[in-house]
């Protein structure tokens, strides 16, 4: 018997006559799934959407400014969605769960990552200074994450009470699919892999595999898929096993490990899904990576990381276009899916990142990767290394780059690329074959 969550309990003690006049008042606060009066979009009602359930992780520091976009782009493509934070509240009509409302109160009280939820507990996330928000802007994290921020602190204790809340919400679904608010799902793909023979009945676990000394776990920032056995696995294990749960949580930095542990501790190993599931942004990423045999360039996009309101929205509008293009879709093409017909990074790249790169230099904008080389002449510079696919001027100088990269706005800088090179290089990755999805 699972733990029964009290958040929907504390929710209604906190204001019962104010939530009610929210849940009848506005759109979606009655239940966690998705309606929506916009125009049908391509991304909606795909086969096998209804065994799917997407869980968001968000926290009060960073709502508003990352997730409001997914209310008017990626959300509308989900039939059954969870939201959970540190902060209960209904936002955009939605209802958003404490996850950490069962964590108990002697912890809650004096550990010192609690502040910040405690401080927010007491005068509502409105009420936050611009210093304390999280702005819209992803930063990837350093090599023990973001331990100076304090909702990125925070954030570690949500992920094992987040599955065993899950667990008890939505016990019946198949499938189980965890994201964050600069993640980009892509949805289409995802729910063709599903479909495409994985026996949702066994104890899965998926994710672009990570390590921490001698825990491997799936990045929670990449995007991470559990079936139904593996989520009540975890659930059990959480409940029987709690104070050791969260004494483990105490000393650690990274709640996706974390909860790799209590998964392995359950008996669910993690399947190694990388390159599908990226933990980058796709402007920033290194596309000739390989990993043994496995190739990001060949590979089928599943998520990508680290993208801010503004790239989601374009990621999500170029995936609706791509799902049109496949027109009609029956369950059967969808489950056995053509290998033209799935997005894989290669196309990703090929359709969204190339036509952004021009013949002529592009000023604010910074392709650099993170090493400089000084020059007088950037591009003739560029032009005498055969290696050099693009170059960026700055108030430091000259950097030159060597890997297919577009990079992003940057004021002050100047980039430019050698298109003829970087046509040929994307010519010499072309041999792949088959769909590549990642099977157990």
């Amino acid at each position: 018997m699972l733990p029964v969550p009290r958040f929907p309990k504390a929710i209604l003690a906190a204001s019962a006559l104010a939530l009610l006049l929210l849940f009848f008042s506005r759109p979606g606060g009655k239940n966690n799934d998705i309606t929506t009066n916009t125009a049908d979009l391509p991304c909606q009602n795909l086969p096998g959407a209804d065994d799917v359930l997407v869980i968001m992780r968000t926290g009060a520091t960073e709502l508003a400014d990352k997730l409001t976009m997914s209310f008017s782009s990626t959300f509308h493509c989900y039939k059954h969605l969870l939201i959970f934070s540190d902060y209960a509240e209904i936002y955009e009509g939605h209802q958003i769960h404490d996850v950490l409302i069962d964590v108990p109160d002697v912890i809650k009280k004096v550990h010192p990552d609690f502040v910040h939820y405690n401080r927010v507990a007491e005068i509502g996330r409105e009420n936050l200074s611009a210093s304390e928000l999280s702005g819209n802007v992803s930063w990837e994290s350093g090599p023990i994450g973001k331990n100076y921020n304090a909702g990125w602190r925070l954030d570690k204790w949500k992920f094992v009470p987040m599955i065993n809340a899950t667990a008890h919400m939505y016990p019946d679904k198949k499938w189980y699919v965890f994201v964050e608010p600069d993640t980009y799902l892509v949805w289409s793909n995802l729910l063709k892999w599903l479909s495409s023979g994985i026996d949702p009945a066994q104890p899965f676990y998926f994710g672009s595999e990570v390590q921490i000394g001698d825990d491997i776990f799936a990045h929670g920032g990449s995007a991470f898929v559990l079936s139904q056995p593996a989520v009540k696995m975890a659930a059990d294990r959480y409940q029987h096993h709690e104070q050791e749960v969260l004494d483990f949580t105490a000393t650690h930095w990274a709640g996706d490990c974390v909860l790799g542990k209590v998964l392995r501790d359950a008996g669910v190993d993690l399947t190694f899904s990388w390159p599908m599931f990226q933990g980058g942004n796709p402007a920033l990423l290194e596309w000739e990576e390989e990993k043994g045999d496995q190739r990001l360039w060949c590979a089928p996009a599943m998520s990508y990381h680290h993208v801010s309101p503004q790239e989601k929205l374009r990621l999500f509008e170029f995936e609706q276009n791509w799902i049109r293009a496949q027109q009609p879709i029956s369950s059967t093409s969808f489950a056995n899916p053509s290998p033209e017909t799935i997005l894989h990074h290669r196309d990703l790249f090929k359709s969204f990142q190339r036509p952004e790169m021009t013949a002529h230099e592009k000023p604010n904008w910074n392709s650099a990767p993170p090493h400089d080389v000084d020059t007088d002449d950037c591009r003739q510079f560029c032009q005498l290394d055969s290696d050099c696919l693009t170059y960026t001027v700055g108030p430091e100088g000259c950097t030159i780059g060597k890997g297919l990269r577009l990079g992003q706005y940057k004021p002050g800088f100047t980039s430019g690329w050698m298109l003829d090179r970087i046509d040929a290089a994307v010519a010499s990755l072309d041999s792949c074959t088959g769909s590549g999805w990642v099977a157990p």
